[in-house]
């Protein structure tokens, strides 16, 4: 068990031995130091004595606590909060060869699956993400944030150094970036994928939501790179902000890497890639257009650090992420959060279907209601039937579906709330040369939870 003692941190004077450090007074255990972090909707102080109760032996704070405890005053808990989590855990930026971080609307997940697959083969890599942390199963680990909390951040990366792996991949997530998730933290690599107007339900607008996208630049190292997509229009606001060393991604020809010579189906995709006057034809069982732009950024990144592009090539012919465009038993299986993913996968599948698109859209329940509106649209537009349901196996009310169905232009489609039953009628709807495409699940492929809505099992037993 990993100890210490404050006596060392701000060079206080209380000789206390501490086996770990919280923010959340329900986490604190029998020997924890309790940080009182001011939150958006939380203040520390006002849980003092709740961890108390869990055992804490010492507390920092800004302000004297009431409760007779030894204590460590500082100017601003939350400006510190990074530096108490370094001195504990130690310093992520010296026990890591290589930390590549990945920001953007979408994309994210797919990126660091790929990267991680890729770079494996040579160095000992981990990513942590959406759906988890690599070197966990989902029952060790059960996912809410695509950026974890700080502590549980540095528990993570401390973990992972005790067990040698030397390359770490993240997923960084607006939120993340805006409230400082992954503290002093410098990345080798910052990748920006895209930028979109989701998400907004965890900003007060799109400003802030670029504003705090723009926060990954404080986190590059000084010899880092940021490596951002040529083809999105929001990139120079990025570019001009950064001084160091940048390299684009897209299928503009100006691109550092671009693409081109495009052949898609639903089963598999070939195209080339042009990089340093060099061409190379790419073949992978990733679909989609998005996934080309993901493949092609992630080949960039393995390469610099340090992986032949062949080689790259190489292992991600018959890859593919889960749950992410894949096809299984021709079912695309989707994650597709945000309405720009949407109907950037279905009007894919619409374009290369042999015969129906017949779809069966989830939503969680945590979004805006113009997303969901707009999850309602796309999809009735780009299908030919629609089965709107849960991103759960539930049957009570949902506002997800209500708000996706509130307001369609078209009629061609149809509301089952169980999941299971949801995703059983889109299979037996199914004709010769027709496809389904099952979006959402998303607890299934983030926790443990619900696995009676393995979609996989359900298409396994009755399609």
């Amino acid at each position: 068990m990993l100890q210490k003692n404050i006596k060392t941190l701000f060079n206080c004077n209380l000789d206390i031995i501490i086996n770990g450090i919280e923010s959340n007074s329900k986490n604190v255990k029998n020997g924890n130091l309790f940080i009182c972090r001011v939150g958006i909707n939380s203040n520390g102080y006002d849980y003092i004595e709740d961890a108390v109760k869990n055992g804490a032996v010492a507390i920092v704070c800004s302000k004297k606590p009431k409760i007779k405890i030894p204590y460590i005053l500082v100017d601003d808990v939350n400006e510190n909060i990074a530096y108490i989590f370094e001195w504990f855990y130690g310093d992520i930026n010296k026990n890591f060869k290589n930390i590549i971080g990945i920001t953007g609307t979408s994309g994210k997940t797919s990126i660091i699956n790929i990267i991680n697959h890729i770079i494996e083969n040579q160095y000992k890599s981990f990513f942590v993400g959406t759906n988890g942390i690599s070197y966990m199963s989902k029952e060790e680990k059960d996912i809410l944030n695509t950026t974890y909390p700080i502590e549980q951040y540095y528990k993570i990366m401390y973990d992972a150094y005790k067990q040698k792996l030397d390359t770490a991949i993240i997923e960084l997530s607006s939120y993340g970036l805006k409230y400082n998730r992954i503290g002093n933290t410098l990345l080798d690599f910052a990748i920006v994928t895209n930028l979109s107007d989701a998400h907004l339900n965890e900003h007060k607008d799109f400003n802030d939501y670029i504003e705090s996208k723009l926060k990954i630049i404080d986190h590059i190292k000084k010899d880092g790179y940021l490596i951002i997509n040529y083809d999105d229009k929001y990139k120079d606001k990025f570019i001009k902000k950064f001084a160091g060393n940048i390299l684009t991604f897209g299928s503009n020809e100006n691109a550092d890497i671009s693409f081109y010579n495009i052949n898609c189906t639903l089963n598999d995709t070939s195209f080339i890639i042009k990089y340093k006057n060099r061409k190379y034809e790419v073949k992978t069982k990733l679909i989609g257009i998005t996934n080309i732009y993901n493949v092609c950024v992630s080949i960039l990144v393995a390469n610099l650090v340090g992986v032949d592009i062949e080689k790259c090539i190489k292992y991600l012919s018959n890859y593919y992420v889960k749950g992410r465009m894949e096809n299984y038993k021709n079912t695309i299986i989707d994650f597709a959060v945000t309405p720009i993913a949407l109907k950037e996968n279905i009007s894919f599948i619409n374009e290369h279907k042999k015969g129906r698109l017949i779809s069966v859209i989830g939503k969680i329940e945590d979004r805006e209601i113009n997303e969901y509106k707009k999850f309602g649209n796309i999809s009735t537009k780009y299908s030919d039937y629609v089965i709107f349901t849960t991103d759960k196996n539930k049957t009570n009310k949902s506002l997800a579906v209500k708000y996706m169905t509130e307001s369609l232009d078209n009629n061609n489609y149809e509301i089952i709330l169980d999941r299971k039953e949801a995703i059983k009628k889109g299979i037996t709807m199914l004709k010769k040369y027709d496809t389904l495409y099952i979006v959402g699940c998303e607890y299934f492929f983030r926790t443990s939870y619900d696995k009676d809505i393995n979609p996989y099992e359900i298409i396994d037993a009755y399609k």
